[in-house]
Parts: C-alpha cells; sequence; structure tokens
C-alpha cells in the first residue's frame, strides 16, 4: 500500500513540478472593437433619455472606430489546460452627436472623442490540443479608464472632458491558435470586441 502510495506521489509531484516549469506565453493582437461600438451607442441613449424628457429636444449618434482594439496578453500555464494572466490594451472612438429641438431643427452637433485603457485579468481553458493545433476559450473581467471629450461645433461654448472607469470584460468560448514556439490565433466571443487575432508565442 505505502509503495503504491509513493507511486501516486512522485507522479502528482512531476506533474506539477512539470508545469510550474512550463514558460508562460505572451500576446500580441487586435481586435475590432465593433461590439464596443454597440454599447457606446446604448450608453448615450441612455444618457441622453433625461434632458430629452426635460427639454424636448431629440439626440442622434453616430460611432466610429477611430483605433482598434490593441492588446498585449501574458498566460501562464497551472495545468495541462488551465492558465491565467491577464491583458492590457487600448482602443478609441470618434463619434457625432446630433441634438434636435422640439421641431426635430437641428440645434447643435457635437464631436465626441473618447479613449479607453483596459487592464483585465483572466483565464484560458484549452478544450482540444492536438500537436500544434489548440481549441480554447478564456474569460477576461476588469477595468477600463476612459477620457472622453466633447465639442459643440455650433457653439463653441459647449465643451467638456470626463474621465471615469468602465466595467470592461472578453468572453471568447471560441478560440484557435496553431503552432509550437511562435503561433498565430484567432478568437470569438463578446465584450471589447467580436473577433481577435493575433501572434503569440513562448518566453
Amino acid at each position: 500500500m505505502r509503495k503504491y502510495f509513493n507511486v501516486l506521489l512522485f507522479t502528482i509531484l512531476t506533474h506539477y513540478n512539470v508545469n510550474a516549469q512550463e514558460r508562460g506565453e505572451l500576446s500580441i493582437g487586435v481586435g475590432d472593437g465593433i461590439a464596443y461600438e454597440f454599447f457606446f451607442e446604448f450608453e448615450s441613449i441612455v444618457s441622453h433619455l433625461v434632458p430629452s424628457i426635460i427639454s424636448g429636444h431629440s439626440f442622434t449618434e453616430d460611432v466610429s472606430v477611430n483605433t482598434p482594439y490593441l492588446f498585449l496578453d501574458y498566460r501562464k500555464p497551472l495545468s495541462d489546460r488551465l492558465k491565467v494572466g491577464g491583458q492590457i490594451g487600448y482602443y478609441a472612438y470618434n463619434g457625432t452627436t446630433t441634438e434636435y429641438s422640439a421641431g426635430q431643427t437641428v440645434y447643435d452637433v457635437y464631436d465626441v472623442k473618447k479613449s479607453v485603457f483596459v487592464l483585465m485579468p483572466g483565464i484560458d481553458y484549452s478544450y482540444i490540443q492536438r500537436n500544434k493545433f489548440r481549441f480554447y476559450g478564456n474569460l477576461m473581467l476588469g477595468i477600463g479608464i476612459a477620457s472622453s471629450e466633447v465639442n459643440g461645433t455650433m457653439d463653441r461654448s459647449k465643451r467638456g472632458e470626463e474621465n471615469n472607469v468602465l466595467f470592461a470584460f472578453q468572453v471568447n468560448p471560441i478560440g484557435l491558435s496553431y503552432g509550437d514556439q511562435f503561433k498565430v490565433f484567432a478568437e470569438g466571443g463578446i465584450g471589447i470586441s467580436l473577433v481577435n487575432t493575433g501572434i503569440r508565442f513562448k518566453l
């Protein structure tokens, strides 16, 4: 019995020692930023709801990605399937908010600029790994430090700047990578982007 126990203990310790010696991976990637574009438009609608009720004015939004989501990601293996780490990223938007009076004439047009720095810890789980091919998913939750600037184009006195902290997340149930020391990858999900892609290499 003691012999079997010693064999089991040796196997467990060897397993975790091998995983502890596994090198971490660094990823450099880009995301489309489209998912957050939808959120930005929704946020603007909500923020203008009360002014619309009070003044009778209405607002329309036109938002486009100025800088796609650029990110740097690090992962450290805890086991054959599980990795932990974090991601930092940046993206920016340009937009136009048009304010209409009660008679639906243009009251003012605002240029909106918004940039966000993101910090998200996360986990990575491998579904299938065969040779150089890996099928996986990941989950990241964190914060975004947002900086916004609004300028009225018809009334230049209407200017404003705002800095706030946002909840940030990215859930990618589908991820594919191919390679060994150097890899290419693509991920699909919801959060900041619908699609992320890039390169990954072992440190």
